[in-house]
């Protein structure tokens, strides 16, 4: 099911609401769409469902094509998530072979790699409407534009003072709210970042998930890591980790 793109033109040009004169919604999308930056990066996540259960991630990005993200509890040793130009694998000491998982896979309770790391919404997404709330926030409608794309449709919802997204709201192909991410909080700076977030599983009472981001720091990232086939580089890294 589409939504009728004619409303995308009718959004672009008017700009409903929008708190600068002039500014296109794509506009806002394109200044708030934020994720955990700079490109190359390296830092620590950690998961929390609401039953209490811990997850504790480390987690390297190189770009947008490539993340790897390794398990710390000691029981998960050895263990890895790697995600290059959009495939999805998990790395284990036991398996012969990476396993190709699909795209939605959850780390903990209902949040997937990209609820957590974020989707370039501006890229993968394109604008149908935008209206402004009662709350001094614009709502931005989107769709995605790969028909297997986990969401569908999302209601991206940006604080016009701001320019930072406060609460991302996932829907079906209906229409129908099926999760949400809140940013909670904001680590300041020259560009900031979000530091927690509350990811809700609509569809799935107890799945919500508290995400703690921490130590981002930028750095090279090499390229041995992503490499599917020799996992040298991973064993070094993994020795390093569990030393600390």
């Amino acid at each position: 099911m589409r939504w009728d793109t004619c409303s995308l033109t009718l959004a672009l040009w008017i700009g409903v609401g929008l708190a600068r004169a002039g500014e296109t919604p794509e506009e806002l999308l394109r200044q708030s769409d934020i994720t955990l930056a700079p490109a190359f990066f390296q830092a620590r996540v950690t998961l929390t469902q609401i039953e209490g259960q811990q997850l504790s991630l480390e987690v390297f990005r190189a770009g947008e094509s490539r993340t790897l993200v390794q398990f710390l509890d000691a029981k998960e040793r050895g263990k890895y998530l790697l995600k290059r130009d959009g495939v999805l694998w998990f790395l284990s000491p036991r398996a012969k072979a990476p396993v190709k998982l699909h795209p939605s896979y959850r780390l903990s309770g209902g949040a997937s790699l990209d609820d957590i790391l974020g989707t370039r919404y501006s890229h993968e997404y394109r604008i149908l409407g935008a209206t402004d709330t009662t709350d001094g926030l614009v709502a931005l409608q989107l769709q995605a534009r790969e028909p297997t794309a986990r969401h569908p449709r999302v209601y991206y919802f940006v604080a016009r003072a701001s320019r930072r997204p406060v609460r991302i709201e996932f829907r079906s192909p209906s229409g129908k709210a099926t999760g949400s991410v809140e940013f909670k909080e904001w680590e300041e700076g020259s560009q900031p970042r979000p530091r927690r977030l509350l990811v809700t599983d609509m569809l799935r009472p107890k799945a919500d998930v508290a995400v703690e981001i921490s130590e981002v720091s930028e750095r090279a990232v090499p390229d041995a890591l992503f490499d599917l086939e020799d996992g040298s580089a991973r064993r070094a890294l993994e020795r390093s980790a569990f030393r600390r």
